[in-house]
């Protein structure tokens, strides 16, 4: 279980999972927590990414990233098609994604 940040630029960093980052039961204490970590104002969870590195896992956005004027994420747009396409699931053509991505796996997920 880990938590990954894509940014635009630079290597996938991985987050400390031993000091469970997302273990607070205070849901706006976790919002806070993703928005500061994609320097976002809300976030949004990109729909069918069940599995990254062979875990069960879940990706997070900033919502207003285009409106923001964030940089195409080339590698998390990659990584959310090869999800996709391990689901079965069709590739969306020309819909990118900007900004950093979170990608949080095992039982760093949110549900």
């Amino acid at each position: 279980m880990a938590a990954y940040l894509v940014p635009e630029r630079g290597p996938i960093q991985t987050l400390r999972s031993d000091i469970g980052l997302f273990d607070s039961q205070d849901p706006d204490a976790t919002d806070e927590l993703i928005c500061r970590l994609l320097g976002a104002d809300v976030f949004e969870r990109v729909p069918r990414i069940n599995a990254y590195k062979g875990e069960a896992a879940q990706m997070y956005v900033d919502e207003m990233a285009l409106i923001r004027d964030r940089h195409p994420n080339d590698r998390a747009t990659s990584i959310r098609d090869q999800a996709l396409r391990a689901a079965g699931v069709a590739v969306p053509i020309d819909v990118g994604i900007y900004g950093p991505a979170l990608i949080l796996t095992g039982a760093e997920r949110l549900d």
